[in-house]
């Protein structure tokens, strides 16, 4: 069954209207393009206050941009890209526009 659900997402992929956004890469940015929290583990390290700062990288597939966790915490059906299925992880800026 799993098989053919990926199958049908890249039906819907291939068949959607518009392409994905290009993604911008992990290495080019050191923090949430959103807020601004630093990504870098020398950061953290420089100061033990700053531990709880450390986020996760994440791309949005909306718009493609490098944000943290806490400012991609939704999800959302994107019938334009394909993403129909399932929906898939979208920064804050993209869910509420």
């Amino acid at each position: 069954q799993s098989y053919h659900l990926g199958i049908r997402d890249v039906l819907h992929a291939r068949q959607a209207p518009t392409q994905p956004p290009p993604w911008v890469a992990f290495n080019e940015v050191t923090e949430c393009m959103h807020c601004h929290t630093n990504f870098a583990w020398n950061s953290a390290l420089a100061n033990e206050h700053s531990v709880h700062r450390m986020r996760d990288r994440h791309n949005c597939n909306k718009c493609g941009l490098v944000v943290c966790g806490p400012c991609s915490q939704h999800r959302s059906p994107l019938p334009e890209i394909g993403a129909i299925a399932k929906p898939v992880r979208v920064c804050d800026k993209c869910y509420w526009h």
